[in-house]
């Protein structure tokens, strides 16, 4: 494995059949993982995503995420993680100081993103649901990927190019935008694994918010690396959920 699109890629082919994410009654196979994430990455595409562009997802935990994570970096373009605590001057601020060219947000975001909305800065971006009706001048998920061909797409991915923008927290001022490679986060992912002791069927809960470092590159990634299995849980600790879950 040498980019992060690899992960789905070579797990489909090692465990198609096997549960790659779990998230109450939803089930998703990694060759189900794997074909979502090539027609997202191709539906991208076709919204003007090249090489090097900045990709947003704002969203509560969810499989979709998952398929976000993988299609941004079949098309060589940069994941950007919003927080989905953050307030309207908070979301524009981040989205005018990435300048992505698509915004993917999950249905209970887009209240915020409409109030956000007239503070973007040019040029517009391509705002895509992940859930529910589309939003106005959007798109639904569905509406992107339809027809969409299931084979990744045909897109050279160097190693050592930006894969992620991070944003910082936990300061006083604006967050600070820290760029990660392929390869760096891919040497996390190891470092995780080995010294987690991690094997190909553990089943990993994903306790952690996806757009923080510790839930999408601590717990999700690392486990999708090694064909585990991960149980995504929903916004805030359910001590009832956590259990039934375990």
């Amino acid at each position: 494995m040498r980019v992060i699109g690899d992960l789905t890629r070579l797990n489909a082919r090692r465990y198609p059949q096997k549960t790659a994410l779990l998230m109450g009654d939803t089930r998703v196979s990694y060759a189900e993982l794997e074909a979502r994430a090539n027609r997202l990455a191709h539906g991208l595409t076709a919204l003007g995503v090249a090489p090097g562009d900045r990709v947003a997802i704002l969203a509560l935990n969810c499989p979709e995420y998952a398929v976000v994570v993988s299609a941004v970096a079949k098309c060589g373009a940069v994941l950007v993680p919003l927080n989905f605590r953050y307030r309207r001057d908070e979301l524009a601020y981040v989205i005018n100081d990435a300048g992505p060219r698509v915004l993917l947000a999950g249905p209970e975001m887009l209240p915020l993103v409409e109030e956000a909305r007239g503070a973007f800065a040019p040029p517009a971006l391509a705002l895509v649901s992940l859930g529910g009706p589309a939003p106005a001048g959007g798109l639904t998920l569905q509406q992107a990927t339809d027809g969409r061909p299931v084979r990744p797409p045909a897109v050279d991915v160097d190693a050592d190019s930006p894969a992620m923008i991070m944003y910082t927290s936990g300061t006083t001022g604006f967050p600070k935008g820290v760029l990660y490679s392929h390869a760096s986060f891919l040497g996390v992912y190891h470092g995780v694994v080995i010294e987690g002791d991690m094997r190909h069927d553990d089943v990993v809960m994903v306790t952690m918010p996806l757009f923080h470092n510790g839930g999408l590159n601590v717990l999700l990634q690392p486990a999708l690396m090694l064909g585990a299995t991960a149980v995504m849980m929903a916004k805030g600790f359910d001590p009832d959920a956590t259990l039934e879950a375990v």
